[in-house]
């Protein structure tokens, strides 16, 4: 009786990480967790489908196949340079950037198209 006091912990642990280990080598726990982290840090909406959903609906991006691309690549550049200025203001003076705006137009800016399929929208 002595041996499973240490033995089952063990193999829990044991389970859960290599459960980790081998989640880790998809595509969604990687999605998962960037979503997460950038949306705790208010660098994307926390219903990210959402609001890919509304700016589709909206003409600011297009849907081809599972990928979200900006509508106008205009556009795209021009969120870029704005969020280029803004973390260059940041850097060397004082923070009067929106940090939701310069957070959103980078994440849009850095992936150029988000590959969602359908399924995570559900």
């Amino acid at each position: 009786m002595a041996g499973t006091g240490i033995g089952v912990p063990t193999g829990l642990v044991a389970g859960f990480a290599a459960g980790v280990g081998v989640s880790f080598s998809e595509a969604w726990p990687s999605y998962e967790v960037a979503r997460i982290w950038l949306a705790l840090r208010r660098h994307l909406p926390w219903p990210l489908m959402g609001f890919l959903a509304d700016a589709h609906r909206r003409g600011v991006l297009r849907q081809a196949g599972a990928v979200y691309q900006f509508r106008h690549i205009e556009l795209q550049h021009r969120l870029a340079v704005r969020d280029a200025e803004k973390q260059q203001a940041k850097s060397t003076g004082p923070d009067t950037a929106d940090v939701t705006d310069s957070g959103l137009s980078l994440a849009f800016c850095m992936l150029p198209s988000v590959a969602l399929t359908q399924s995570a929208s559900r």
